[in-house]
């Protein structure tokens, strides 16, 4: 059925599918099935001519008109052709026989493809996008909302050029499963109803990268039309087909603009832009309401190409384009890179090629197969330990496999030239922004030539000065497709940059002093929010004073003072992250000073001064290994003094001193072991002091001086203690040898 190594169809089956007629094909299948059932080897050609009548564009719409039947011209033309071929045994009711086969294959696929039922028996289905452009998934996944095409005309360099692209809407209404795949018949699929919005959602657009299809947001959408809890959002997501790729009509490049490789001329990217706000129009025309989606538009997203488009929208002057998200864009390096410029040099010469037998080959092995210097391309799409990273890649080809036609290849080439040839990173085009900017990138996204990471931080640094309003994200241990790599940090960061409070849960807090005052520290792992407030004399609530979004997931974070300024320890255990902030002395935010990757899983972190110096104490709760290590006077990493292994599963700690000494609390909550230790001098381990066994459940515990009145002014140290199971509270003091502790007060605090 295919012949090369990117699964082109055998020239029997690309000659019928070229024909464009559901009758031509029907009657090559009916031949081929008849000879198929007078012959001892099957080869399955017959059902793959059926598939042929209905999976291309142009033989969907003859079928839709001529509603193919038994008894009809097919039979006629098929016994013509086998009395012209001298097949013998051929009779009536063999080819009546063979032509109810046919037709039921070819309605089957038909009510697959356009009443989108499940795929039931029907196997592999036979497509041919060269010759006749599939006008819905056929092979590959598709989207499970009702898919719909839109018709309308877009103004290009030449003129208008009229395009048909298929969209969907996705909302917090869960589409049902696919209907069961109906036995054969001979009725037409049913039209899907109208598209529709629901009465109050606002709309999400979102806007693929570049040979994509309006399924990569499949990732994102439920992140976005649903909250954590499960509510909906309030946000229905709309998603297209974008000129030249997916199952949008056939356009080539020159129908757009004039092409000389001596000359290149920027067509496509603003004939793109202006294409999406053609379809928005002619959506709200299709609603029955124009300006609706326009009125009703929160935010146009997307990434790569459709990152770069929103920013070419970023710019045009309106209100339904407020808000743009766009992550690891296109067009964010410097157009005079030298190695970029060979960019520009190599694609040249292919936007013009001719198509040849060798040209799809030739196509794949340079977009997916070619090492660019190290990696191909879809290799940089994600980050090397994302589990589905190879899975994505074999489906992105299998999606280009189906809808590979000379025009995209074309289109692919040329995209890529203007979007080298385009740069974000021009004072002149930073002016220009009208819309509110969410700007984001992954950190393994870096990859040379592009550096498309470090671009995108230093075109976020060039906006800030010059006043772009908006907000920047920068996520760690991520790739180019943020989308799929972490789809819900990145909604969080959608969410916030909306307006829309997406979660309460703060994961960390810490209280610290500063110049007379005291602050609260408090962060969010989930959708990476900090926060600073400033707490009142009296107590009665806090005052905020800055909030922001940092990267999601760090899980250990730790305030500590050194030389009148503020440093923020902070910890990853997702993939071993360590860093050191210097806090804004007016709590704007936090400056990056130090970064690197630790090996251990270290669950607990204390850091604690002793002599004019600042230590770290480090525990791993999976190996149960202990370290101290002194923290660099500039903060530019630590430097190990003494690591060891303990035998017990301790999971609580606090250090504090006591009389120009330092001491070790420690608790084990599996079998509630508790026990003092003094810190050696010279920090190589500690010793034990007291060792013992409680009987409650203790989940929290604080060390803490209280001043005495015998002697008068003098300080004692005592722990809080709380059992989270049963609501048990105490206070205890720790005498002075630290050989146990003397209860104070044991009560309940009501819980609930």
């Amino acid at each position: 059925m295919v012949v090369g190594s990117e699964w082109r169809l055998i020239k029997g089956l690309r000659d019928a599918a070229s024909s464009g007629s559901s009758l031509t094909i029907l009657t090559e299948a009916v031949v081929a099935q008849v000879q198929e059932a007078l012959s001892p080897a099957p080869t399955g050609l017959g059902m793959a001519l059926a598939d042929l009548a209905v999976t291309g564009r142009r033989a969907f719409g003859d079928f839709l008109w001529t509603v193919p039947q038994e008894g009809g011209p097919i039979e006629a033309a098929a016994m013509a052709k086998l009395s012209a071929l001298g097949t013998s045994g051929v009779t009536a009711a063999l080819i009546s026989e063979t032509t109810s086969e046919v037709l039921d294959r070819a309605y089957q696929v038909a009510w697959f493809l356009r009443a989108q039922t499940d795929r039931g028996g029907l196997g592999w289905i036979a497509v041919s996008g060269e010759d006749d452009l599939p006008h819905r998934p056929v092979n590959v996944p598709r989207t499970p909302f009702p898919q719909h095409d839109l018709y309308f005309s877009v103004p290009g360099n030449l003129g208008e050029v009229p395009v048909q692209t298929r969209f969907a809407i996705a909302t917090a209404a869960d589409p049902p499963p696919p209907a069961a795949l109906p036995p054969p018949s001979r009725d037409l699929p049913p039209v899907l109803a109208e598209p529709t919005l629901p009465e109050a959602d606002q709309i999400i657009l979102f806007i693929n990268g570049s040979d994509s299809r309006l399924e990569e947001a499949n990732d994102l959408i439920p992140k976005l039309v649903r909250l954590p809890d499960g509510r909906p959002s309030g946000f229905s997501v709309l998603s297209l087909d974008l000129p030249g790729s997916g199952y949008a009509s056939l356009i080539d490049h020159t129908e757009v603009g004039p092409w000389s490789p001596h000359d290149p001329e920027l067509a496509l990217l603003p004939f793109m832009e202006k294409f999406i706000i053609r379809f928005v129009a002619a959506l709200s025309t299709r609603l029955g309401d124009p300006g609706l989606v326009e009125s009703r538009l929160a935010a146009v997203v997307g990434g790569s190409l459709g990152g770069n488009l929103a920013l070419w929208l970023a710019r045009r002057k309106g209100p339904w384009v407020g808000n743009v998200v766009a992550w690891d864009p296109g067009s964010v390096w410097r157009n005079d890179d030298v190695w970029l410029h060979a960019g520009i040099v190599g694609a040249t010469p292919r936007v013009g090629q001719d198509e040849t037998a060798a040209s799809r080959d030739a196509f794949f092995a340079s977009a997916f197969d070619e090492r660019m210097p190290t990696q191909t391309q879809p290799e940089q799409w994600y980050r090397d330990d994302w589990p589905a990273k190879q899975q994505y890649i074999t489906m992105a080809r299998l999606d280009r496999r189906e809808t590979y036609t000379s025009q995209y290849r074309r289109w692919h080439w040329r995209v890529s030239l203007e979007e080298l040839m385009w740069t974000w990173q021009a004072p002149d085009l930073i002016q220009e922004f009208k819309s509110r900017i969410l700007l984001g990138a992954g950190s393994a996204d870096d990859i040379w030539p592009a550096h498309i990471f470090k671009n995108t931080q230093e075109l976020a640094a060039e906006m800030k000065l010059a006043g772009t309003d908006g907000d920047t994200f920068f996520f760690d241990n991520t790739g180019h497709s943020v989308h799929s790599e972490r789809p819900e940090a990145l909604a969080g960061k959608i969410m916030a940059f909306l307006g829309k409070r997406v979660s309460t849960d703060w994961t960390n807090f810490q209280i610290f002093p500063w110049g007379g005052t005291n602050y609260l520290f408090a962060y969010k792992a989930d959708d990476g929010t900090a926060a600073f407030h400033e707490i009142p004399s009296d107590l009665q609530s806090t005052s905020p004073v800055w909030e922001g979004t940092w990267t999601t997931d760090w899980t250990n974070l730790q305030i500590f003072p050194w030389g009148g300024r503020n440093f923020l320890f902070a910890y990853k255990a997702g993939d071993h992250t360590v860093a050191f902030d210097e806090i804004d002395s007016d709590l704007q935010d936090t400056n990056r000073l130090w970064e690197a990757r630790w090996v251990r899983d270290w669950t607990h972190f204390q850091i604690f001064p002793w002599g004019g110096r600042n230590f770290l104490f480090s525990y791993a709760a999976g190996d149960h290994t202990v370290a101290f290590d002194e923290i660099h006077s500039d903060l530019q990493g630590t430097t190990s003094l003494w690591e060891a292994t303990w035998v017990r599963d301790w999971t609580h700690f606090q250090i504090f001193p006591w009389g120009g000494r330092n001491f070790l609390f420690s608790y084990a909550a599996g079998d509630h072991t508790v026990a003092f230790d003094e810190i050696r001098s010279d920090l190589q381990g500690t010793t034990n002091l007291w060792e013992a066994t409680w009987v409650t459940d203790w989940t929290n515990f604080q060390i803490f001086p209280m001043p005495t009145t015998d002697p008068p002014g003098g300080l004692v140290d005592c722990l809080f203690a709380y059992a989270s199971g049963d609501g048990t509270v105490a206070f205890d003091e720790i005498p002075s040898d630290l050989q146990g502790t003397t209860p104070i007060f044991r009560g309940t605090l009501t819980t609930g």
